[in-house]
């Protein structure tokens, strides 16, 4: 049995509890979803499908799945602090560049937002406006954001303090604590609005 997070469970848990004969219908298309996560999901289970219908034989189905029995370990964990929840939010682009607007949307939602559904609800609105604006249209705005409440420029290679700089001010000016939800607040009041 696997629980994944709130935002990744919709179409993950209509392939992993299969079920019925009808159940792949329930699917959309990965083209026709918005959230990256949902296409990732439906692409590799799309791409695992074929590869299963390529081994022919149940005699090679049944070792492919015995393969993954043995070998195959699955980890579900949660960070305990906002740098370990941006190594993880990183290694979940597995081998490509991480790009400053993961680190941002990480210092944001994980960082500076304790509740989980929270996290969860801000993670969904992040991506959302993200897929709209295009990703490096939405990190140049948040560098413009932070350069600009900070009033100074910002280095090339040092967006990424700059910008954690900037959600640190924006949260002593709300008197806000580090253990509260003032992501919540600062993606509410500034980036949302600035960047929209």
């Amino acid at each position: 049995k696997v629980t994944m997070r709130r935002t990744d469970d919709t179409y993950l848990e209509i392939i992993l509890e299969g079920g019925d004969e009808g159940y792949e219908q329930r699917l959309p298309a990965a083209s026709k979803v918005e959230r990256t996560a949902d296409k990732h999901i439906l692409e590799n289970f799309d791409l695992l499908k074929r590869k299963v219908k390529d081994l022919e034989s149940k005699q090679n189905v049944a070792r492919l799945y015995d393969f993954i029995l043995d070998r195959v370990v699955m980890l579900v964990s949660k960070a305990d602090n906002g740098k370990t929840a941006r190594r993880m939010l990183q290694g979940r682009r597995r081998g490509k560049d991480t790009e400053n607007v993961d680190e941002f949307k990480a210092i944001v939602v994980f960082e500076y937002i304790c509740d989980e559904d929270l996290q969860n609800d801000y993670q969904e609105r992040w991506e959302k406006l993200q897929a709209r604006l295009g990703r490096k249209c939405f990190e140049e705005a948040c560098v413009a954001i932070a350069c600009a409440e900070l009033a100074k420029g910002c280095k090339k290679d040092k967006e990424v303090g700059a910008f954690e700089e900037f959600v640190r001010n924006c949260l002593q000016d709300f008197g806000m604590v580090r253990n509260g939800n003032g992501g919540q607040r600062v993606y509410d009041t500034i980036i949302e609005p600035e960047v929209d």
